[in-house]
């Protein structure tokens, strides 16, 4: 959680815990930092606590009445997969105001992917090997699933193949879910073994 609670602020909170706000702070020279994804999901009530924080570096868990003595100072990352999260009703105005001080926008994956085929123009497949092959690493590493020799071997260089002939083609699969979509397909594959259906549709247009 953001704030922490105390003890027996709700069933089950046995032990007084400190939040992410708690455990951050000054280190050194270096400040910390909380990401914050989805914002748009954020409910008000907690947008206005955080605003608080932004504002006084002061914050109370659940359960406290006052505020802690301790002040919190971070780097805060927001992210959202809708512009319009940081436009709209979703954030409170002043809130809106402070995460997009400063806006980074990422392109989809499927434009990422022209990209990657443009800049691959002598060695076509060598940009998006390197791409799919991280991303294959990482779904590896958040299933922790490490392949060993033999099948297993085998179905990771299938997988990194397949995505990066997909890639290629010109009526490839677009991603619309981006890096998760991709991520959480490789690792329904990489534990079934079996080549996801919603890939079947790109194995028929030539990525095979």
């Amino acid at each position: 959680t953001l704030f922490g609670h105390t003890a027996g602020a709700f069933t089950g909170a046995g032990k007084s815990r400190d939040g992410c706000l708690g455990k951050i702070g000054l280190s050194g020279d270096k400040l910390g930092c909380i990401f914050i994804d989805e914002i748009g999901q954020m409910g008000k009530d907690v947008q206005a606590k955080m605003l608080r924080v932004l504002s006084s570096g002061k914050f109370a868990k659940l359960g406290e009445e006052e505020e802690s003595e301790k002040e919190v100072f971070f780097h805060l990352i927001c992210a959202t997969n809708k512009s319009s999260d940081v436009e709209t009703e979703e954030l409170l105005q002043d809130f809106a105001d402070r995460v997009r001080q400063t806006v980074i926008e990422l392109p989809p994956v499927s434009d990422r992917l022209l990209s990657l085929k443009k800049a691959s123009t002598e060695t076509p497949k060598v940009m998006p090997t390197k791409y799919f092959t991280h991303l294959v690493n990482r779904a590896q590493e958040e299933l922790r699933w490490r392949s060993k020799e033999g099948d297993s071997q085998e179905r990771v260089k299938k997988i990194v193949e397949f995505l990066v002939q997909n890639a290629m083609f010109e009526n490839y699969y677009k991603w619309p879910g981006n890096l998760r979509e991709i991520v959480a397909v490789v690792k329904e594959w990489l534990w079934t073994g079996e080549q996801p259906h919603l890939l079947e549709s790109a194995s028929a247009n030539g990525a095979d």
